[in-house]
């Protein structure tokens, strides 16, 4: 019962309950033997500890359990389908536990786990092929691949695109994992090798397009960075708190009411993840636009689990990444640093965040950080741009050069705005035209 629910605790204290009571009865096998023997001790059903630990994902409890079995028993140990606990981690998606798994045994027990497989190798290689079909499409190598915006992110329609580049971030993510364990490591595409460090250098560009490394400079999640949408396309969000307006609103008034007020939400819907841009990196940040600002707990789901991946300890990427040579780094690092201009009390930095390849033309995601280095407030900044090949976005077009957004009117010290554009060639030239320290 300990290993099926996941208490690892428990399980331990019943191994060396166990063990004592036999020690006490003056048996000949020392505390360690008779763990084992509890450990791979069936029940009425047949069904051992370890195999209904992996049956439910228990990882901490199978860690616990192969402290005390070998690699032969591990290896023998079937259910009366003759299913082991290697190949029913495999067939249920835990990959951790796989892990764990390969770690215990040897090459001789994982060579015998595939020829127990081998019933199954055909229709487990017709999913190998459609899961890297699948990879080789989202990273750009395939024979067919995933249609791009010119900012980079995945695209497959306009209602809620990012729900679908949530989710094959997550399976790119897991892939790039699986490819590792499972052997070595590149996806064969035809258009290269996919590495796994590299099949998460693409997540990671999806993600940071996400929070706002995309021509908008616009954070799609509610709530993170300084510019975000702040009419979603959600009732509650939309609708004032009952802490400061107590009295009754009906089904009906807030649709009327409040469904088109011009105005920022009253409550920030902290964390969520909302539709995102159509496939030309055009945003409209208005409520009654449903398609780009509805806001859904499927496009959010999947994001924690690659958020949490490439927070890791491993950093997410550079684990499987080999080691660049000093000259090629040097590159890298010149390419990104684009420009920088410094004026009394406020810094101008460009850089390039992104770089792609669209019929023969070589396109930069350029990034501008304007930062305010007083000590006092700044308020009415001006901006002049030229040389600009098409739009910049985050910005407001005035009557003289651009302006912040009208939620950024001001500029506390230490504060920058950004904002960016996209465009093939060198960067735009950005310059302060004009400001008050207030």
């Amino acid at each position: 019962m300990a290993a099926r629910v996941g208490d690892a605790a428990a399980l331990r204290r019943a191994l060396d309950e166990a063990a004592l009571v036999v020690a006490a009865g003056e048996v000949g096998e020392g505390l360690e033997a008779v763990r084992c023997a509890v450990a791979a001790e069936a029940n009425e059903a047949g069904e051992t500890p370890l195999l209904a630990a992996v049956e439910k994902g228990r990882l901490e409890v199978v860690v616990e359990l192969l402290r005390h079995l070998d690699a032969q028993g591990v290896a023998a140990e079937a259910n009366e389908a003759g299913k082991t606990p290697l190949l029913a981690a495999a067939e249920k998606g835990y990959l951790e536990v796989v892990v764990e798994l390969l770690r215990h045994l040897d090459a001789q027990s994982v060579a015998a786990e595939a020829n127990k497989a081998g019933e199954h190798a055909a229709a487990l290689q017709r999913y190998r092929q459609n899961a890297e079909f699948f990879v080789c499409s989202c990273v750009g190598k395939g024979a067919v691949n995933v249609p791009r915006t010119p900012g980079g992110i995945m695209y497959h329609q306009r209602w809620n695109n990012l729900q679908f580049v949530t989710s094959a971030s997550f399976l790119l993510t897991a892939y790039a994992d699986y490819a590792t364990v499972a052997g070595g490591g590149a996806v064969r595409c035809p258009g290269g090798a996919a590495r796994p460090y590299e099949i998460l250098a693409f997540v990671r560009s999806q993600v940071n397009y996400i929070l706002g490394d995309n021509p908008r400079a616009t954070s799609y999640m509610v709530g993170y960075g300084l510019n975000y949408p702040r009419q979603v396309h959600h009732r509650g969000a939309s609708i004032v708190s009952v802490r400061t307006d107590p009295s009754f609103v009906s089904c009906q008034e807030g649709y009327a009411s409040w469904y088109s007020k011009q105005a920022v939400n009253p409550n920030t819907l902290d964390g969520a993840v909302v539709g995102g841009p159509d496939e030309y990196d055009d945003f409209a940040d208005e409520r009654n636009n449903y398609e780009q600002t509805e806001a859904a707990t499927y496009n959010s789901a999947p994001l924690l689990g690659v958020l949490a991946r490439l927070a890791g300890p491993c950093g997410g990427l550079d684990e499987y990444r080999p080691s660049l040579p000093a000259e090629a780094a040097a590159n890298r690092t010149a390419r990104l640093a684009a420009a920088r201009r410094r004026h009394p009390h406020l810094e101008v930095e460009q850089n390039v965040t992104g770089t792609w390849a669209v019929r023969r033309r070589t396109y930069h995601r350029y990034s501008v950080t304007v930062t305010n280095r007083s000590r006092k407030t700044v308020r009415g900044l001006h901006l002049g741009v030229s040389e600009l090949a098409g739009r910049l976005w985050g910005l407001d077009k005035a009557r003289y050069g651009y302006v912040p957004r009208r939620w950024l009117r001001a500029l506390r010290p230490g504060r920058s705005v950004r904002f960016g554009y996209v465009q093939p060639g060198p960067p735009a030239n950005v310059w302060v035209t004009g400001y008050k320290l207030v």
